[in-house]
């Protein structure tokens, strides 16, 4: 029988992805794909053009995409230099945009 690993919004328990085993790796396959995965780097002022015009706040924005209270602050304080995937997919969707519109693909990674 096969299995996945469900990742979930530590803040309100939002199913944020469902990722299926990895070939030939148990949970240290899951790792590698972790710390291997792309990472990209926020369009600071489109995210905050976007957030503002749907009328939300950093904190409203960070609720609606399942994350924690201050993601979005930190991401427009530039607190943090990049965002993994999963998080990035969760903001775009509660913006209603593609990931494409609001990040970067940090070349060379």
């Amino acid at each position: 029988m096969g299995w996945h690993l469900v990742i979930t919004s530590a803040h309100n328990s939002r199913k944020l992805g469902v990722f299926p085993r990895p070939a030939g790796g148990g949970i240290l396959g899951y790792l590698f794909l972790l710390f291997l995965s792309e990472i990209i780097v926020a369009k600071i002022e489109e995210i905050q053009r976007r957030r503002e015009e749907a009328g939300l706040s950093r904190c409203q924005l960070s609720q609606a995409a399942g994350l924690p209270k201050n993601a979005l602050s930190r991401i427009e304080y530039r607190q943090t230099s990049y965002t993994y995937p999963i998080r990035a997919r969760a903001i775009a969707k509660a913006l209603h945009c593609k990931l494409t519109d609001i990040f970067d693909d940090v070349p060379g990674k």
